[in-house]
């Protein structure tokens, strides 16, 4: 998941940084979530299904 969730950062010209200020959580949890590390709670996979205009189904695809 963890590529899927950077190449979608990538494609909507987030940096980390940004798209923590924008979820509300911090710059770390990105990074561990791109280096799977850890993932997204579903709450915010909602939330940033919502941000990139994409369908939930979607980060199984990518």
């Amino acid at each position: 998941m963890g590529e899927i969730l950077r190449r979608l950062r990538y494609e909507h010209g987030f940096t980390q940084e940004e798209l923590s200020m924008e979820l509300n959580i911090s710059q770390q949890s990105i990074s561990k979530w791109e280096q799977d590390i850890s993932q997204p709670s579903f709450g915010t996979i909602v939330k940033l299904s919502t941000l990139y205009k994409i369908s939930i189904d979607e980060f199984k695809i990518r």
